[in-house]
């Protein structure tokens, strides 16, 4: 054992020296001697360590203390030298990446010169457009590809031109690969022989390049993931991201932008929301590993910030695509830049703030710059098209408060319009306020986010109406007693109205599908403007007219409007759980609320007949509630059952 560690010592020993000597050569390049020397430090220690380990478990080798001791020596000698011999095999690695993104650019060029040549004797117009069109595509990320190539050959070992290169490749990857299979897919349908095959030999060797580059890509960025970046290299990358930006821009605004295949913009404003939650997470790492002056951790929470913010510029990139709003997609474009702005300074301050820990005013200022970061994130979520729904129907409803605090024009008390036709048209407009409020929640669950923007600006189009027939109703009032309580139902009806949007704010940037605790959050607050509506038509009736027939009356037209936004339960996905209920359990509220409600039903027919007007009031609202939890439940127990017989299905296979 002691023999073989000696070996293995004299092959680290010259290794050690191999990696003094670049150092001595390095000249004057401070930044690479000090990687070196660091390496070079580190595999010394660790051999030495590693044979110190062998000679004690050579006297005692029964020992399994000892054994762990030297196993934990050898993984660590291991990866030393792994981290060691990086760079070098780095370089390797990248130039083997240049040369087949050079090859993968060049068969992508003569694949798109074949599409060209190919026009005229297509016979499938269909698939010749959609080659096309891809083909604009991968023609746009060429000239990416090509930057990051030379920008990795003129500095070799700069981590940023490597990560650039990197990512272009990445990107070049999948629409070079769609480009490919849709070429190869043409071919039969190419009416000249030599252009087929022409295009089918440019996509079989597109096909084969990118094959070659993505084994490549994959052991560089394995490579490059070990690699510790500097915070200069980091803040490079990031000034990249910010140019990239740039150009976003100019192709918006010249309106050269177009989406990527499969992307929209739900899925884009998707990606973008968890972006933003993970960039909060990490600063909160990031400050906590500063104050403990843990410089690995802050290391790793730099680098996963760059990654992050990468993701970040793709997701802006890919709502302003799908975007046709210029609004939208300037204020994306603009928040997102202000995101990495301020990225920058946080990764700076923090390089400088773990080298002096109990400096306060340095920790305070870190601080502040991670506040600004949140700031901008969360400008960044605002700035989406859903937030802008809602937020311009949030600030439309605002406007109300002032037209509710009065004054109120009494001269319209002598209107020839009677006070049974404002009733009738206040109950009307009170139908497409909970009709409004049901499909926003629905679109809010399952609907894209164009079905978001119609279903809010339907929802504050019958506010609107709403509150415009009930002040025009409180005209019609002579007793001041009766228009003040009726004034705060309406009150009510904003409260409760724009606390139901906020809440719709709040879900609609939670990834799909919604906890069950969100959803009946939702289902809360849409039962609550429901509850405040029917409050406003029972003040309404009973200001007027208090006799019994009127009231039940109301109490039908109420319930009827509490039965309306149960339909949610039934029209959402199959695939979403309604609540925490387990078969048993939704299957036992089924068979209860069908006895409540047969018994309700058995009592209005009763009170009916009777005309006992305050049972069938009570009646009346047990069906209600009696319809409205049957509808939960058994929304839930078929949800189970369907998720029971595809599981079935799916072990049936097997």
């Amino acid at each position: 054992m002691v023999k073989q560690a000696k070996i293995l010592a004299q092959a680290t020993a010259q290794l050690v020296s191999s990696l003094r000597q670049q150092a001595e050569l390095a000249g004057d390049d401070t930044n690479q001697q000090n990687q070196l020397l660091s390496a070079a430090k580190m595999l010394a220690d660790a051999t030495a360590k590693m044979v110190e380990s062998a000679k004690s478990c050579a006297t005692k080798p029964n020992d399994t203390e000892l054994q762990y001791q030297l196993k934990k020596a050898a993984e660590e000698l291991r990866s030393a030298t792994n981290i060691a011999t990086s760079n070098s095999i780095k370089r390797k690695i990248l130039r083997r990446v240049e040369q087949c993104a050079k090859h993968c650019a060049s068969c992508a060029t003569q694949c798109i010169a074949a599409t060209s040549g190919s026009a005229m004797t297509n016979k499938n117009q269909q698939s010749h457009q959609q080659l096309v069109e891809q083909c604009k595509l991968v023609a746009d990320l060429i000239p990416k590809v090509v930057q990051g190539i030379r920008g990795c050959m003129v500095k070799p070992d700069s981590s940023s031109s490597q990560v650039n290169l990197l990512n272009a490749c990445e990107d070049f990857l999948g629409p070079a690969t769609r480009l490919a299979n849709l070429a190869k897919a043409s071919v039969p349908t190419v009416h000249d022989q030599s252009q087929a095959l022409h295009l089918n030999n440019s996509s079989k060797q597109l096909t084969q390049a990118l094959i070659d580059l993505r084994a490549c890509l994959t052991r560089a960025q394995e490579l490059c993931g070990t690699t510790p970046l500097d915070i200069e290299s980091i803040v490079e990358s990031i000034e990249i991201l910010d140019r990239e930006l740039e150009e976003i821009k100019r192709q918006a605004k010249d309106g050269h932008l177009k989406a990527k295949p499969d992307e929209t913009i739900d899925t884009s404003s998707a990606q973008l929301c968890s972006v933003c939650k993970q960039v909060n997470t990490i600063i909160s790492q990031l400050l906590s590993a500063v104050a403990q002056n843990d410089e690995k951790t802050v290391e790793t929470c730099t680098r996963e910030i760059l990654q992050i913010l990468r993701k970040l510029t793709n997701s802006t990139r890919g709502i302003a695509a799908t975007s046709n709003d210029h609004q939208v997609q300037d204020s994306i474009i603009e928040r997102s830049h202000q995101v990495l702005e301020r990225s920058t300074r946080l990764v700076r301050e923090a390089k400088k703030a773990i080298h002096t820990p109990d400096d306060l005013e340095m920790q305070n200022k870190l601080a502040e710059i991670a506040r600004d970061v949140s700031s901008a994130l969360n400008a960044c979520i605002s700035s989406m098209p859903s937030q802008r729904y809602l937020d311009e129907a949030i600030k439309q409803m605002s406007e109300y408060i002032y037209t509710l605090a009065g004054p109120f024009d009494r001269t319209q008390l002598q209107s020839t319009t009677n006070f049974q036709d404002k009733q009738a048209e206040i109950t009307r407009a009170a139908a497409n306020l909970n009709q409004a409020t049901t499909d926003l929640v629905l679109s809010t669950r399952i609907g894209t986010t164009q079905d978001l923007g119609k279903t809010s600006t339907r929802f504050t189009n019958a506010f609107g109406d709403f509150i415009d027939n009930g002040i025009q109703l409180a005209n019609h009032q002579p007793e001041e007693e009766k228009r003040t309580r009726f004034i705060t139902s309406l009150k009510n009806v904003h409260t409760s109205s724009n606390q139901f949007l906020e809440k719709v704010k709040s879900i609609s940037i939670e990834p799909s599908p919604t906890t069950n605790e969100t959803k009946q959050q939702l289902s809360n607050a849409a039962r609550v403007v429901t509850d405040s509506i029917n409050h406003v038509i029972t003040v309404c009736v009973t200001s007027k007219s208090t006799s019994e027939s009127s009231i039940g009356r109301l109490e039908c037209d109420n319930a009827i409007r509490e039965m309306e936004t149960s339909k949610t339960f039934l029209q959402q996905s199959i695939l979403q759980p309604c609540n925490n209920y387990t078969y048993y359990e939704a299957l036992d509220q089924v068979v209860d609320s069908s006895k409540r409600l047969g018994e309700a039903m058995t009592h209005i027919a009763s009170a009916s007949k009777n005309t006992n007007h305050q049972l069938f009031t009570q009646a009346v609202q047990d069906t209600s509630k009696a319809v409205c939890r049957l509808a939960e439940s058994s929304a839930q127990v078929n949800i189970l059952v369907f998720l029971f017989r595809l599981i079935k299905l799916f072990l049936f296979q097997f």
